[in-house]
């Protein structure tokens, strides 16, 4: 059975510091009181700040996930070095080189 994403719109703003999008989503009475206790608790002064730190926090948690893949692909191939403070003294002079 196949499962059918809500309908979501989205309108597209010219701001100063950049482009923003704004998402307009219906959400199920139930959720929604749950995210709003949830907003209200963690100290959130709106929804859209609220949103906006959940999308951050899956793009970051998408990135780690990504991270952890890469390493587990060279853990597989053997491509591992020991991290002794050498290493992160060295890895640390390449870092700064770079920039």
């Amino acid at each position: 059975m196949s499962k059918s994403l809500p309908s979501v719109s989205v309108a597209k703003q010219e701001r100063e510091e950049g482009s923003t999008v704004a998402w307009n989503t219906p959400v199920p009475s139930e959720l929604s009181e749950a995210a709003l206790a949830r907003m209200v608790a963690r100290g959130f002064n709106s929804k859209a700040e609220y949103v906006r730190s959940l999308m951050r926090a899956d793009v970051e948690r998408a990135a780690h996930e990504a991270l952890e893949a890469k390493l587990l692909r060279a853990m597989r191939r053997g491509r591992l070095k020991d991290a002794t403070p050498e290493f992160w003294e060295q890895l640390r002079a390449d870092v700064l080189r770079d920039d």
